[in-house]
This record gives structure tokens, sequence and C-alpha cells, in this order.
């Protein structure tokens, strides 16, 4: 048997959530795939600088493609005819090629499905067929129980050939210097910070308004809003919505950041906001919890999965609410430590059970 993994997307130089995904799974299976089993990765680029070291029983393959289009459902898809039945391929972040041996796929979240109004209508068809390609798998891992029960509503799946594979927070070596920069001092802390995609499905508009209900109340002069991470669906409506807010000048609109710029944000903001419509999982809440930093989230299904008790909620259609919640910190913020441990490395280690089961029941 070999472990055939599509690293595309984690193989692209400007990150995010999904493409993070990719990347720390796959070098935390080094660590768990034993080393008598052959494990190829394919990208249509060079691989990355990032993937340093691989293990002796791991491969690298290029497939040359001429344009960013298509590489999975030709390039690769001719490639995986060559495939051998006890072949397993991986593709935790792309549309699975047309041919292939046992098929694992990662599905992050079904919004696109339950929410199609914060999706894009263009994208819409091409997005559905790729999820529906990738429900087709033979095992489908997911990050959460939430996500599991959407893909069975929604997919009419059998439960057995869904996994649940959490994610962990990204946390780069750059941590330590950022923390040992950082002084504990809250009352220097004066950034409410979001960080992810600029995107309707996000509720960027809603965390505004309740920034400008606290800015109108005359009490926080020092407060600033930080927004940071690429453009995405409704990115020109709220963009629009920033510029001609009255405190347009205390909220900043910083687009993509680098990882260690994330995690300087993270360890300085005064609270994280995530007042998304819909989510799959939630890795801010992970990655903000690292670094002591209290999280409001929307109060959505897979939030309360992941943080339980240790962070707060707010209602993601109520600005006031977030505004109260955001007036009385940290009274009001939990903060407790998160009772679940997320890692990479137990997460590998259930990816890798899951496949072995795969193989024992084929």
């Amino acid at each position: 048997m070999k472990i055939l993994i599509d690293a595309s997307a984690a193989n692209r130089p400007q990150k995010t959530g999904v493409e993070w995904y990719a990347f720390q799974m796959i070098m935390a299976l080094k660590n768990v795939i034993p080393s008598e089993v052959e494990v190829v990765l394919y990208t249509r680029q060079p691989l990355s600088k990032e993937f340093k070291n691989l293990p002796h029983n791991w491969k690298h393959k290029r497939l040359h493609w001429p344009t960013v289009y298509f590489w999975s459902e030709i390039r690769f898809s001719w490639e995986m005819i060559f495939s051998s039945s006890d072949d397993v391929l991986f593709v935790p972040a792309s549309t699975p090629p047309f041919f292939h041996p046992k098929l694992v796929t990662t599905i992050h979240d079904v919004g696109l499905i339950a929410r199609p109004e914060l999706y894009p209508p263009r994208a819409f068809v091409m997005q559905k067929w790729s999820m529906r390609r990738a429900v087709g798998a033979d095992l489908v891992c997911t990050p959460s129980e939430f996500s599991k029960q959407e893909i069975i509503k929604y997919f009419d799946i059998a439960e057995n050939r869904i996994a649940v594979v959490p994610n962990a927070p990204v946390i780069s070596d750059h941590k330590r210097s950022v923390e040992a920069h950082t002084k504990d001092d809250d009352e220097k802390r004066n950034a409410l910070v979001y960080i992810g995609r600029v995107e309707r499905k996000k509720n960027i508009i809603t965390m505004v308004r309740s920034f400008e209900i606290l800015k109108r109340s005359g009490k926080h002069d020092d407060l600033k809003l930080v927004i940071a991470g690429g453009s995405g669906y409704g990115y020109d409506e709220i963009k629009d919505r920033i510029e001609n807010s009255h405190f347009s000048t205390d909220i900043h609109l910083l687009g993509y950041i680098s990882e260690s710029k994330k995690q300087e944000l993270l360890a300085q903001a005064r609270v994280l906001l995530l007042p998304s419509w819909y989510e799959g999982f939630g890795m801010p809440i992970l990655e903000a919890q690292s670094y002591q930093t209290p999280v409001i989230a929307s109060d959505i299904p897979p939030h309360r999965e992941i943080a339980g008790r240790s962070i707060a909620y707010a209602s993601p259609e109520n600005a006031r609410e977030w505004a109260r919640f955001i007036e009385n910190y940290p009274s009001s913020l939990q903060n407790n430590k998160n009772e679940r441990d997320f890692t990479w490395d137990s997460s590998a280690k259930l990816w890798w059970a899951s496949v072995r089961r795969l193989q024992s029941v084929n």
C-alpha cells in the first residue's frame, strides 16, 4: 500500500484556513505513518521549502501543467490511472481527480449547501459539484461532529464512512518570540481583532456595527477594530461599509497578513471576535486561546462543540449583544481553559487509524 497525497493546496505560498489544515496535517502525518509505508506528495509547482526533511519513505512528484485550471481533473487524474488498487489517495483541500484508487477526502463544512446565500452564485454550481465528488469518497474526514451530522443530513451518506478528525491551532516557531515581547497589560490592549477571510459568510458587518455602538458611547476613544484576512465573496460591500463608517479611521482593514503578523495580533488583542454565520470548526478560537486571548464567537453549534464554556458567545444577528459583551470585558468573558486538547499529532493519529480501518474493511 502507498499513501498518495494531493499537496497542491498545502504547497501554496499564501495559506488561509483550508491550506493551513492541509499543510499541518501532512506535516503531522510524517510522524504517524509507519516507515514501511511509502508516501508520495503530488504538486503542480516545485515543493515548498516548508516541507523540509521528508522521511526516507516519503517522495515528492511534481506534475507539470501549463495552467492552474484543471490540474486535478486532467493531469492528476492521468497520474492516478497508474496507481494500484491497494493505494490510498488523500485529498485534504481540493477537488478529487476523476480517476483514483481508494479515496479519502476532507470536507471542512457544508455551508455552501446549508447557507447558499453566503456564497457567490457564479461559483455555486462548480463548488457544489466539487463537494459532491468529495462526498463520494471511500472515507470522508470532517473536523467536527456538527459537520458530520450536516454531511449526513444534506448528502445521505452512511455514518460509518465519515471520520471526525478535528483541526488544531496553527502555531509557528514565531510564537515564543511574540510571547516574550508581548506585555501582559490589559490597559494597553485596545484592539478588537478579527482574523479570517473577509467575506459575507464571516458576518463582518455585524462586527462593524457593534464596534460603532461602542464608539458612540463615548467611553472607548482608544478602541480599534483590526480586520485581517484576504478578500472573499461580498468584500466590496464590506469595504464600502467600513469606509462610510463615522469611525472608519479606527477600523483597520489589513488584507492578507503573514503568519508571524497573525500571531502578533493574536498575542496583543484585547479580544478576538469570530462572528461567522456558519462554520465547520473555528480554528482562530484555538489559536487565540494558545495566547490566553479572550474570545467572543457567534453562538453556533461548532463553536460550542470545540470551545465549550471557555469563551463567550453572542447571537450573530445582534450587534448590540456583541457590544455588551465587549463593554463588559473582561467579566463577560469566561476565558477558562479549553477542556479539550487539540493537537495536529492526535488528529493525524485519528486519520491514520481511520485509513487503516478502511483498508481492513476493503
